[in-house]
Order: C-alpha cells, then structure tokens, then sequence
C-alpha cells in the first residue's frame, strides 16, 4: 500500500528496552530498499503509592486502603499484577496481600494491624510490558488504645453501701476499640496487695455488691487488659473516698439576744452536708460561762437529723447561756462544732410573803435569784433596797385594822418579779398610859411619864415618825409652823403605848441655823438692803442602765433628790462672836429655819465673805439639804 506512517499497537514494545528498527521499500518497478538502522529506548513505569495510611497515630479499628499507580514521564502504564507486603517492626518477614489485573489499591480489614505498633509496607506491580518496579518501603504508627474509665467513681464520694458499677472502653486516636479481655483491680489505700475481679468476655464493665468496699476509706482501683488485636495496657490509678461528707451544724437562733427564761426556749439551726446525706447523730449542749470546757450539759443525744428543739421553761436561770450543736455524718463521724450564746432573763419569783400581826411588824418572804427589793404597804413605797435580805421591819407601826403588803424583788438582769400581795390584821393592846407636854419657841421641846419600860419611845409630828429616843424628852430641832406631836412607847410584844396629841407652834423672823444639838446656834437676823431673798433650786436624777441582749437601756429612777438653798446675810460688827460661831457651821450638819417657812436639816456647802465694812460682815452661803433620818436632833 502507499502507506509513509505506521501506528505499533501499544504494548507491543517491552517496557525499559532498546529497540533497534529500519524501514524496508518496495517501489512499483518492485525494487527494495531499506533506511539506515535506527533506535529507541521505551520507558519504566515506577509503582508510586499515591493514598495510604502515615503518621504516628493511625487508626486500625476501621479499614485501611492503600492506592498507587504505574507512571511515567509520558503518561500511566497499566498493571497486570501486584502484590502488597508487609510487617510489623517486632516481625522479620513480610505477609503479602496479592493484587491480580489492572486494581491499583488494596485494602485491609480493620484491626489487621494491632494497635499500638509499627507497620513497614510496600508495593511490586508488573505493568502490561512486564516490568517490575516496587515502591520503598514505607512505616506508619497504628495509634495505641487506653483504658478510659466511663460512668466510674474516679474522685470524691461514693456510698459504699449501695453497688458501684465501674465501666470504661479502649480508647484510640479515631474511636474505641473493642475489647479482648479485662480486670478491675481494687484495694484500700495503704495495703499491698490489689483484689482482682475479672470482666466477662468482651463486657466492659463490672459492678461490685453493695457493703463490698469498707466505709470511711480511700479506695485506689485501676483497669488493666488487652484489646481485641491482642495490646495489652493498664489506665491509671484512680482513687474514690467511701468516707461520707461532714454534716456541718450552723446555729441559727438563739444568738446574742436576750429571751425569756420563763417560756420555753426553742433552739434552731442547720444541718448542710455536701453528699445529700441525712445526720446519723445531733447532739445539742448548754453550759455557763464560768464553766470550764469540760462541763458541756447535754440537751439532746438523738439519731433523728433534727434542726430545732424546745425546752421548757425554768430550763436556765437568768444571765448568759452557752450552746452548742454538732452532727455526725452516715459514718457516725462527727462534724464542726457551731456554737453561740444568749442571755437567759428571768423573772425573780417570791414563794412566800408574810407579816406578824402585831403593830410593830416584821415582813419575810422567800425568793430566787433576789438582788434588791421593793414594799408598798397601805400604798406608801419603801425602797427599792438592794441586796439579798429577805425580811423587812416596819420602821413605823401599824394603826389598828388591815393593811395591805405588796412586795417585788429584782433579779441579776435588773428585770422585776410580778408584786406579790399578802394582808395582814392589827389591834393593839394598850400598855402604860403616857402623859405629854410641849414648849415651844424656836424649837418644840416633848417632855413626857411612861413610868418603868425598857423600850424605844417613838414620837411622830403630824402622824410621821422623826425620831426615836430610850429618854423621855425630845427636841424638835426641824419644825417650824403649827404641829401636832404624839409620843408612843413600843412594847416587848410588839404591841405600844400611845399617849394624847398636844400642838406646838415655831416661828423664825430670819435665818436660824444651829447645830445637832443645839449647842452652837446663829441667828441671821439682817441682810443688805437690796439683797436678794433666800434662793432655792431642786434636782432629782434618774439612771440608765445597759443590759446584754437589749437594744435599749433600762430606766431606774433615782429616789434621791436635791435641794439646795442659796442665802445672804450680815453680821453687825457688836455681834462679832457670830463671825466665829457662823464659820465654825461651814461643813457641818445643821439645823436651817427661814423666815419663807423652811425648815430642814443642811450642811452650808460654801460660803463667801462678799464685804467686810467697818460695822458688818456680809456672807453669801449656800445650804444643801440632807436626810432628817441622819440627822439626830433629840436630847
């Protein structure tokens, strides 16, 4: 044919040759001719892996495909065969996985490869003009698998007393791998030796009976076994507490307040624990200050996980109470105290309130926790006393028929007891008739006949008692204006003598001031024209007083009061042994009568010499009223 190209079929040349060729001619007239000898060289295709598996943390749980391809500069060859080698880095020879036809990949079920190895490989193909080329050889890492603890007691508590399961998987870079086989090992913290307790087959899991570990202690536990392509490995040592959480007891009320000792006192407070467990135990206590830490008086020792408890009244006396409270967790380990403190105030109580039923009685009571007193008799207050005396002596007498007695006493935290009346019935008994009589001038002088006794006369100015005496004469120093005056003598039995009433009337013109008895008197009888009259100025004081566990103070009013007496007055230069007499009075207690009608027993507190003339002295003094009762003024 007239043919000057020709195509050669591929594959019709062997790959990595030389072929030598030359082109022979036929012309028309049927003469040959023939080229020159030529050459040429067909090219290798090289085996090149192009997908596979490298690194360090291949995953061997699923499958695993490697791909490659026969290449040259020019183009792709096909493969008539192929096969796959490899080896672990722990083996010397090879598997072989063989490849038939034109398939470039394999792939490799899962797990073929274990876990936790090196795998070296490569690759022999045979293209379609029969040679063989193979690919290095390559290594990846299968990744290894880890014992993974899942829904396990890996920290804090866990109650003993109930089963604990402990599950976990075998866990790699791409997921979990299944399991060979297992054990759980366990032990209490400080013992040698583990307890083993093997997993079923391929169960991941093992659950330990209740009451198995021991309560109150550190269990340490691990998992060791092997996956299903036969690695061995171990999980860590973890460790739980079967020790319950303390119960922490917080006291709630009472605290630092005052309550009422007479009612029943509920003592509250929480009970919090960080397990959820109820207390096994609450024990509540009390104690005095001044009690040692030793001497805790128990309220309460229950198994109930109470949060309260009410005590009756009279529980406490009054002042301060200490308490306490502390739980005990599911262990019977006891948790933190908690403690407080408040102030208990009770009401003193009287038992008993009694009088003699004679004119000069005497009052007795019992009581409790008594620091003063307080009577009201007929409706005339006496005190408030302090102190701890339980009988009282009615400094006046009795008047024939019934009187009334109240009587209150006031406790350590100054709170009152409710009065506490009694009643009692008076008719005397008449002794020696008294015959009285009376002068008065400046002063009212009683004189009177009893005939023998060896008792106390009592004599009363206006129906009130201002002195007593063992003699049968008395001066009133402290009256002035018109009084009556009745003497009567108390007798051995309690009962009296009473004589007649007889009035007396005193009058002073200016300032008379003597002393007690009498012996130094003055007579102010002049004052500067222009002066002022005698000035007087009164006080009376009340006291606060803090107790613990009020807010506030309580108010006492004081029964004492002030008078005081702002005077002038000269002395006539003729009069001068009054200079002398009325210094001689300064600081000393005094009879004061003034011509405004006042009359009391004073002490001149300060005095001043305002001029000093030729024929006079003027002073300014001042006199400060005292009690009568201190002032003695019989004879």
């Amino acid at each position: 044919e007239d043919m000057q190209s020709l195509s050669v079929p591929g594959y019709t040349f062997p790959t990595s040759s030389t072929i030598q060729w030359y082109l022979r001619v036929t012309a028309e007239d049927d003469t040959v001719k023939e080229t020159n000898p030529a050459t040429f060289t067909t090219v290798s295709p090289q085996v090149t892996p192009t997908i596979y598996p490298s690194g360090s943390n291949v995953y061997s749980g699923t499958d695993i495909t490697f791909k490659w391809q026969l290449a040259t500069s020019v183009g792709n060859y096909d493969q008539k065969s192929a096969v796959f080698y490899w080896r672990l880095s722990s083996a010397e020879e090879y598997r072989s996985i063989s490849i038939s036809g034109n398939t470039q990949q394999v792939t490799i079920p899962a797990l073929t490869f274990p876990t936790n190895a090196t795998v070296y490989w490569y690759i022999t193909a045979i293209d379609s003009g029969d040679h063989s080329s193979s690919t290095s050889v390559q290594n990846f890492n299968t990744s290894a698998t880890k014992i993974t603890p899942q829904s396990s007691p890996t920290s804090g508590y866990t109650n003993p007393r109930n089963e604990i399961t402990f599950s976990w998987y075998f866990a790699a870079s791409g997921g979990s791998i299944p399991q060979g086989s297992a054990s759980l090992f366990w032990r209490v913290q400080g013992e040698s030796a583990y307890n083993e307790v093997e997993a079923s087959g391929s169960t991941t899991s093992v659950t330990i009976p209740a009451n198995t570990f021991p309560v109150a202690s550190e269990i340490e536990w691990y998992i060791s076994g092997s996956d299903s392509s036969g690695t061995s490995s171990q999980s860590s040592v973890y460790s739980f507490s079967t020790t319950a959480a303390q119960v922490h007891a917080v006291v709630k009320s009472p605290v630092n307040s005052g309550v009422d000792g007479s009612k029943e006192i509920t003592f509250q407070w929480t009970l919090t624990t960080a397990d959820g467990f109820a207390a096994s135990r609450v024990i509540l206590q009390w104690k005095l200050p001044t009690e040692d830490e030793q001497h805790w008086h128990t309220i309460i020792d229950t198994t109930d996980a109470i949060t309260q408890y009410t005590v009756e009244s009279g529980t406490f006396q009054s002042g301060e109470i200490n308490w306490r409270v502390q739980a005990y967790n599911v262990d019977s380990i006891a948790g933190p105290e908690s403690s407080a403190s408040f102030v208990c105030i009770i009401a003193p109580t009287i038992t008993a309130l009694t009088a003699s039923n004679v004119p000069f009685s005497v009052i007795r009571w019992q009581a409790n926790d008594q620091q003063g007193f307080q009577l009201e008799i007929d409706g005339v207050n006496f005190g408030p006393y302090s102190g701890t005396e339980k009988e009282f002596a009615v400094p006046d007498y009795f008047r024939d028929g019934v009187h009334t007695i109240r009587l209150r006493i006031v406790g350590t935290v100054d709170l009152w007891s409710d009065w506490e009346e009694t009643t009692v019935s008076i008719e005397n008994t008449q002794g020696v008739a008294i015959s009285l009589q009376e002068n008065a001038d400046i002063n009212v002088t009683l004189e009177w006949q009893a005939g023998d006794t060896e008792t106390d006369f009592y004599i009363y100015r206006d129906g009130k008692l201002i002195g007593r005496t063992e003699n049968t004469r008395f001066v009133d120093r402290l009256s002035i204006g018109t009084h009556e005056y009745t003497v009567i003598n108390r007798l051995s039995d309690g009962n009296y003598s009473r004589s007649e009433t007889v009035e007396a009337t005193t009058t002073v013109e200016y300032i008379y001031l003597a002393t007690a008895d009498g012996l130094t008197e003055v007579n102010l009888r002049y004052r500067l024209k222009g002066s002022e009259e005698p000035k007087h100025t009164y006080a009376k004081e009340s006291h606060l007083n803090r107790i613990a566990g009020r807010d506030y103070p309580t108010l006492t009013r004081s029964r004492f009061r002030d008078h005081t007496i702002s005077c002038e007055a000269v002395i006539l230069s003729r009069e001068a042994e009054l200079y002398e007499r009325f210094e001689r009075l300064a600081a000393e207690p005094v009879v004061a009568k003034i011509r405004d009608g006042t009359c009391c027993a004073a002490v001149i507190e300060s005095y001043g010499e305002t001029a000093k003339k030729t024929y006079y002295r003027a002073y300014e003094f001042t006199l400060h009223e005292i009690d009568w009762e201190d002032f003695d003024g019989s004879q």
